[in-house]
């Protein structure tokens, strides 16, 4: 009887270890939770200012013992991890680009799946094009069953927020916002007639492999703000016809050819003479560039120039061309150029040719240059200038030019070739090193180291400056050609160009030719020339009050004639422009 009793017992006490021991197991089984989403894809793209919603859903394996109430996080400890694991250098997605569940999950009893909730992507704060990383896990837990929630078993959403082909109203305030070549191509369908539509680049632009047709803005008024982006590989003139303005923009790598007239890389017309005083263009880099073209009204910027203001421009951008050909302009017929920089050959075959501006009727040219070699091949009246072909009236003031001009015709200048007005032009503060070369055959005339030629008007020349060697037969000297019947004012100056290449009838320092017009000289230099005038009729320039000669220096001659230090650097043996 005893022994029977403990077996019982035995068998009593093993039940309740296994018993206990099934209870240990039941109370560490641990729920591992997942998070995943729905129709996410590899990465979830979404235009700006959109939106998009998908499902999420959480998982359990096995089910929890207890119910659980599981709200959804971002953990941005996982970014680096996962970037790690991949290979990539994802940013955690920024907060306000995303919403996350505003209700948990609840996840019944040994219940492997939930119920659906959403988070919503919408890109605010990303950076278009860049891909972001979100990763989501069960952040907050309520309930008394064990759980778990692996890394492996988190959901990781990639994000790539896109730009649509444009934005905005067209307005000032809200312009169109041109995020790639699509927009940009749509441009001249969005102008409207009497009204002006504003743009603005979001990117570069690059026309590759593009049959580009010139915008045709007749009658409909832009303006572009590049906001300092490239337009690149430019086959024909962006406009055929500007009217407005473009600024802050960078033209890279034109290619140019073609037989109309009114051709430039910006424009072929632009401006308006009714407002003069209108930006056309501003800020503007134009380089890797040529244009050829057979026709007349060819600049490397506008062909044609009808009014307005163009500033803080520069162009490298060889041009070729029939009449009226410029390494910035091709004609101008009003308005104002402001620190702009030509440094392109320009060569044409007719009349009229200009480092900057081939032809101009009334403007102000202040603070350009142009440094480009300059070649009229017309044996006519070539009207040939390093700075400005012809010019008609205005003013050019703080300019010069620096590239050899050469003609086969009549008149050429270092820095103008020609003056031709019933209105007056005042140059000043301006210089020319350039040489000047028209045949010594076929009696070709009118060569001057700053200016070749007065046709007639009123023409005031001061504080300037001329290097350059002048080749030419006749009527041609080191400062001015020849003054036909204009009226001619100079106030301090020199000149060291050597005259000896001019053939007929000699070398001159200051005006050879003038004939019926005046001359008026004061405080001048004309340095290593020992004749002031050879003149038809003769006509001598008053040698009181001027200098020519190789004693001292320029500089000492040109404190003693009273020039002023605020305009001139007088601390070398030759004077400088300041």
């Amino acid at each position: 009887m005893k022994r029977i009793v403990c077996s019982i017992l035995s068998a009593l006490t093993l039940f309740i270890a296994l018993s206990c021991n099934n209870s240990d197991e039941k109370a560490t089984i641990t729920a591992s939770l997942g998070v995943s989403v729905k129709n996410a894809g590899d990465v979830i793209e979404i235009p700006k200012r959109q939106s998009q919603t998908f499902e999420v859903n959480l998982t359990s394996d096995p089910g929890p013992e207890e119910a659980l109430i599981v709200t959804l996080g971002a953990n941005a400890d996982l970014v680096e991890k996962y970037n790690a694991a991949h290979g990539t250098a994802y940013q955690m997605l920024p907060a306000e680009a995303y919403d996350l569940p505003t209700t948990p999950f609840i996840l019944p009893r040994y219940n492997k799946t939930s119920s659906l909730e959403t988070i919503t992507l919408k890109g605010a704060g990303c950076v278009p094009g860049d891909i972001y990383i979100l990763p989501l896990v069960a952040n907050k837990v309520e309930g008394t069953a064990a759980y778990e929630m692996p890394e492996d078993k988190a959901a990781y959403i990639l994000f790539k927020m896109l730009l649509p082909d444009q934005e905005g109203e067209g307005t000032e305030d809200d312009p169109y916002i041109l995020n790639n070549v699509n927009a940009f191509l749509k441009i001249g369908a969005m102008l409207r007639d009497g009204e002006t539509v504003y743009f603005k680049l979001a990117n570069d632009i690059d026309l590759n492999g593009v049959e580009w047709e010139p915008i045709n803005g007749t009658g409909k008024k832009i303006a572009l703000d590049g906001d300092n982006h490239t337009i690149s590989n430019l086959t024909a003139s962006l406009f055929s016809v500007l009217e407005g303005g473009v600024e802050n923009l960078t033209i890279d790598g034109v290619a140019i050819s073609a037989t109309t007239a009114d051709c430039g890389v910006l424009a072929g017309v632009a401006g308006s003479a009714e407002k003069p005083n209108t930006v056309v263009a501003k800020n503007i880099v134009v380089k890797n560039a040529e244009i050829t073209n057979t026709n007349n009204r060819i600049g490397g910027l506008i062909g044609y120039l009808q009014g307005g203001v163009v500033e803080n421009v520069t162009v490298d951008c060889p041009v070729s061309g029939g009449q009226q050909v410029g390494g910035l302009i091709g004609r101008m017929e009003a308005g104002t150029l402001i620190n702009c920089v030509a440094t392109g050959d320009v060569t044409s075959t007719n009349y009229y040719t200009g480092g900057l501006v081939a032809f101009i009727q009334t403007a102000t040219v202040k603070g350009c240059s142009a440094t480009g070699k300059v070649n009229n091949a017309s044996t006519g009246y070539s009207r040939a200038g390093g700075l400005i072909g012809q010019i008609h009236g205005g003013s050019v003031e703080n300019c010069y030019a620096t590239g050899d001009v050469e003609g086969l015709g009549h008149f050429g200048g270092g820095l103008i070739g020609v003056v031709d007005t019933q209105e007056s032009v005042a140059i000043s503060k301006s210089y020319a090193t350039g040489s000047v070369t028209l045949p010594q055959t076929n009696n070709k005339a009118g060569a001057g180291a700053l200016l070749g030629y007065i046709e007639k008007g009123t023409v005031s020349i001061e504080n300037c400056y001329a290097t350059g060697a002048i080749q030419a037969r006749r009527w041609s000297s080191g400062f001015v050609g020849r003054n036909n019947t204009g009226i001619l004012t100079i106030v301090n100056g020199y000149t060291t160009s050597d005259v000896s290449a001019i053939a007929l009838p000699g070398a001159s320092g200051i005006v050879l030719g003038n004939n019926g017009g005046a001359v008026s000289c004061s405080g001048f230099i004309a340095w290593n020339v020992s004749n002031w005038a050879f003149c038809f009729p003769a006509d001598a320039v008053p040698t009181t009050g001027n200098y020519y000669g190789t004693e001292g220096t320029i500089t000492s001659h040109a404190i003693a004639l009273g020039w002023s230090s605020d305009i001139w650097d007088l601390s070398a043996d030759e004077p400088k422009l300041k």
